[in-house]
């Protein structure tokens, strides 16, 4: 009748499979953000905001 044995390994691995491709849709995402102009722009004012004053 207990179900939380069997419940556990479930998550465990659709966590982990998510912890393994976030990364990579970050990454995918943040790429496409600085191939357009404003994607670029974006990305020099969050890597080194003093820049974007200037």
């Amino acid at each position: 009748m207990q179900r939380r044995p069997n419940d556990f390994p479930v998550p465990k691995i659709i966590v982990m499979l998510l912890v393994s491709i976030l990364p990579l849709v970050l990454g995918g995402s943040l790429q496409a953000l600085v191939l357009t102009p404003s994607g670029a722009r974006l990305g020099r004012v969050l890597s080194d905001p003093a820049s974007a004053k200037n």
